[in-house]
């Protein structure tokens, strides 16, 4: 059966780009009748709707497939068939769409610290961090809510908006029960193979039940499609930092990264994907011990990949690798701390129904630093259910 399909679908393709249309098109409905699921039949069905002028069937198949976060080169075809599609209509359509989850898995490093509490310090000696700053280990749940609106202008323009927000709480360490809550919004504007957003991001961090962080700044990104199946994006942010209870802490912070996405034309689609980024932040006071904790300069790299196993079942991985350099001498330690996190992270993707969707996922992190103190590793595995709306 799964050969039959597999030859279904690209029977469906070949027709649609040889022109004849309609023959795709009912070649494609066979494989959803069968597998409702299937991520890479229902975009080339609405391909083909799109290329019969069956607009409004075009624009449903179109969103399914948005709703189901496809990688973001494939998002980004999309809407340049949405945008044309309203265009054709001659007129502009507010798109709104959101979500709820709710999650539950285990933390074994809850307060990111270290295993072991003892160092060295040149000026104190010996010493032994007491229990409550050693790692701690502790169940969690976790439940999130959000959603996006996009409203065209023009052609090739609109202004776009987001909120998202989450609680997490665990089984015994209140101390380390977090909120986060973040709003976005701009101006998008595409044409051609290109697209450009510029905006603002404001964000509140709340640990413990207390504010803990600030957030707001500008962000700006433009993406290239060399081609069907390759995007190139960059982008920068100028972040506004700071912390209430311990404005030493307050900086700012930019940022400047680059990535690429591949999606392979073979069975299964893999995507593959690379990013790069360097940055800096930059401590508000100037003291030393301002700049021991709050100015650095960090870079890193980030890669991994994407493959549809089923219809409806999809893995992932991947892999962090980031190195910060702080600018202030650590006093008890002499020496200006430096430190390289390491994240690794693997999951899958199941979607039961139109809806709904199932989310598992694992993750560990490490941290090599100069100094003792801010050495960790930590295991967190997850599992979550979410519904979107629209």
């Amino acid at each position: 059966m799964r050969v039959i399909l597999d030859s279904t679908i690209s029977i469906g393709i070949a027709a649609i780009d040889s022109g004849h249309v309609s023959e795709g098109v009912f070649a494609l409905e066979r494989v959803l009748f069968v597998e409702p699921h299937n991520n890479a039949a229902r975009l080339e069905l609405a391909r083909g709707y799109f290329l019969l002028q069956e607009d409004k069937r075009a624009k449903d198949e179109f969103m399914w497939v948005l709703r189901n976060q496809p990688p973001q080169i494939v998002h980004t075809n999309v809407q340049r068939y949405l945008d044309a599609i309203q265009q054709r209509a001659g007129k502009y359509e507010t798109t709104v769409v959101g979500y709820v989850e709710f999650g539950f898995g285990y933390d074994t490093n809850a307060n990111s610290a270290p295993e072991d509490g003892s160092f060295d310090s040149p000026l104190f000696g010996t010493g032994q961090l007491s229990d409550e700053n050693l790692e701690q280990s502790d169940s969690l749940y976790q439940v999130s809510a959000g959603g996006s609106v996009n409203h065209p202008i023009a052609p090739g323009l609109s202004l776009y908006g987001g909120f998202d927000g989450y609680l997490k709480g665990h089984s015994a360490l209140d101390d380390y029960d977090s909120m986060v809550a973040t709003l976005k919004g701009g101006l998008k504007h595409q044409k051609g193979d290109n697209t450009h957003r510029v905006g603002i991001v404001g964000q509140r961090f709340a640990l413990g039940g207390e504010l803990y962080r600030r957030m707001m700044g500008a962000t700006a990104d433009w993406t290239h499609d060399l081609s069907k199946q390759t995007q190139l994006t960059l982008s920068a942010s100028l972040i506004e930092m700071a912390y209430p209870d311990q404005p030493i802490r307050d900086s700012q912070q930019m940022t400047l990264g680059g990535g690429m996405t591949h999606r392979m034309a073979v069975k299964y689609s893999p995507t593959l994907f690379a990013s790069a980024f360097r940055g800096q932040e930059m401590a508000d006071t100037s003291s030393n011990e301002a700049k021991a904790v709050a100015e650095r300069v960090f870079y890193g790299t980030r890669f991994g990949g994407q493959i549809g196993v089923r219809s409806n079942v999809s893995l992932d991985a991947s892999w962090l690798i980031q190195r910060s350099e702080y600018e202030g001498i650590n006093f008890m330690f002499l020496t200006n701390r430096e430190e390289i996190r390491h994240q690794l992270e693997g999951g899958f993707t199941w979607l039961p129904s139109k809806h709904w969707k199932v989310r598992g996922k694992t993750g560990y992190t490490r941290s090599n630093s100069n100094i003792p103190l801010y050495e960790h590793e930590r295991f967190l595995t997850q599992l979550s259910l979410r519904y979107d709306f629209y």
